[in-house]
């Protein structure tokens, strides 16, 4: 299993308006017989702070989703040598001033790979290509290694995700694996520091 990316990448600036764009290729083997080569490109721009992106990106499917079943406290995931690469196209935009950044993307998966259940007794399913998923959230963020002049450092990020799945047949459900919210602070004073890390258990989000 090898992940191999080839491209070119511009650089550019125009007084206080910058910006970077590049372009390539990503193969990815899955054994001898199962080769993805899909394209992928990005463009960013900022100024004076404020900036604006586009990234189109792709995901090939894990060894076990390919090759082999894989038993979890789940149930039985049978593999589907059939799958294609799944591929997203990210926007995003924000504004960054000294300690303070902060932003709101939204991620657009087409040609997803879903899960669609076998058998329900015992719980056996496989995965698919199909659908769509929007993930869309913003996120704001402090970091200071002197707080209002002091030698308190000061690391804290809230972000905030919000995703549904749209299936081939119409329905729509929340995606999974997408936690809604998490908060992060970080404290530290002459070489000592504390952390503390919030997120909800429950990993599925309303629609």
């Amino acid at each position: 299993w090898s992940t191999f990316r080839q491209g070119v990448r511009w650089l550019g600036q125009i007084g206080a308006l910058r910006w970077v764009a590049s372009g390539g290729l990503k193969q990815v083997e899955a054994g001898s017989l199962t080769v993805f080569r899909n394209p992928e490109a990005a463009v960013s721009v900022s100024y004076h702070g404020v900036f604006a992106g586009y990234d189109r990106s792709t995901n090939a499917p894990s060894y076990f989703s390919l090759k082999q079943a894989l038993t979890s406290g789940r149930g039985l995931s049978l593999p589907n040598p059939n799958l294609k690469a799944e591929y997203a196209d990210t926007f995003r935009a924000g504004y960054k001033a000294g300690p303070l950044h902060v932003d709101v993307y939204e991620k657009r998966f087409r040609n997803a790979i879903q899960s669609e259940t076998v058998t329900n007794n015992p719980l056996v399913y496989r995965p698919y290509n199909g659908g769509s998923m929007e993930v869309r959230g913003a996120s704001c963020s402090f970091s200071t290694s002197s707080l209002l002049g002091s030698k308190l450092g000061l690391d804290a990020r809230a972000e905030y995700n919000f995703g549904r799945n749209r299936l081939p047949d119409g329905k729509v459900q929340p995606t999974d694996k997408t936690t809604p919210f998490v908060g992060y602070l970080r404290l530290s004073w002459a070489g000592l520091w504390s952390e503390f890390l919030f997120q909800p258990k429950a990993t599925r989000l309303s629609p």
